[in-house]
C-alpha cells in the first residue's frame, strides 16, 4: 500500500482522467464539449485538497483502447504518489424500478470486504430527480453498509456540471 494513502485525511474514490490527444478515444466526449478536453493528474492537482488520496475511475473509453487506458494510468500514477488506485465503474441501476438494485445492494452489504462508493449521484441522475430521493438513496447506502464502508468519490472533473438541484448536498453519518 502506498504510504501517502495511510497519511491522507480523505481519500476520493472517483476521479476520472483522460487526454483524449493520446490516442485514447472517449466517444461520449463529442456530446459534452465542455469535458472534450484533456482532464490529467496535473490538472486535478489544481483542484486537489491537500492531504487527499484518490482513486481513479475508468472515463467511457472506446473498447478497443481499454488496454491503453490501464497503461496511461499506471504510468501517470507513478508520477503522481496521491493516485493510489484505480476501479472499473459498474452501474446498479434499474430504470423500471428500485428491487433488484435493492436485492443487489443487500447481497453486496453481505459481504464484508465489499464497501460501496457514493459518487455520481449528481451526473447520473437525471436532473429532474427530487432532492429527497437522492437524500433517500445516500441514507439506504449508509444503512446497508454503514459509515464505515461507504467511499466518498468526488466524480471530477464530470462533476463540475452537475444539475444545481443537487449541488451542495451536504450529508452526516
Amino acid at each position: 500500500m502506498n504510504d501517502q494513502r495511510r497519511e491522507s485525511a480523505v481519500l476520493d474514490s472517483h476521479v476520472h482522467f483522460w487526454d483524449p490527444r493520446g490516442g485514447i478515444s472517449y466517444p461520449w466526449l463529442r456530446d459534452v464539449p465542455a469535458l472534450d478536453a484533456p482532464f490529467t493528474p496535473d490538472d486535478f492537482a489544481l483542484f486537489r485538497p491537500a492531504d487527499t488520496s484518490v482513486i481513479s475511475v475508468e472515463a467511457g473509453r472506446a473498447d478497443e483502447h481499454a488496454a491503453a487506458e490501464i497503461e496511461w494510468v499506471r504510468d501517470t500514477a507513478r508520477r503522481h504518489p496521491w493516485l493510489v488506485g484505480a476501479v472499473a465503474h459498474v452501474r446498479l441501476e434499474d430504470p423500471a424500478g428500485h428491487r433488484p438494485r435493492q436485492r443487489a445492494l443487500r447481497r453486496l452489504a453481505g459481504r464484508g470486504n465489499v464497501v460501496v462508493k457514493l459518487s455520481g449521484l449528481a451526473t447520473e441522475l437525471p436532473v429532474s430527480t427530487p432532492r429527497a430521493e437522492v437524500v433517500r438513496l445516500l441514507r439506504e447506502a449508509l444503512e446497508l453498509f454503514g459509515a464505515e464502508r461507504c467511499l466518498y468519490g468526488s466524480d471530477w472533473p464530470v462533476m463540475t456540471r452537475q444539475p444545481p438541484n443537487i449541488k451542495g448536498l451536504k450529508c452526516s453519518a
